[in-house]
């Protein structure tokens, strides 16, 4: 598994996300693996736009409990037509 983990992109650090319209006005579904949120997750608990689910899986869902993790953002994500 360490074969394949790679670091995290530093520039998410340092380079702010461009957004066209203000984040309370996306259409957002968070998720998160605690119940403990910051200031700002709980500001936006009140904007309609958003929900928002709990995996208690831990740090790392994508390791710990990945079936569980598809399915939830499997769940939460719209469809998408495609042609063929």
């Amino acid at each position: 598994m360490l074969e394949r983990l790679i670091d995290h992109p530093g520039r998410t650090l340092s380079e702010p996300a461009v957004m066209n319209h203000p984040l309370a006005e996306q259409h957002a579904t968070y998720i998160t693996s605690s119940i403990e949120e910051s200031d700002d997750v709980a500001t936006l608990r009140k904007e309609p736009k958003w929900s928002f689910r709990i995996l208690e899986v831990g740090h790392w869902p994508m390791v710990a409990a990945p079936g569980r993790l598809v399915a939830l953002l499997d769940e939460v994500t719209p469809s998408r037509q495609t042609n063929v």
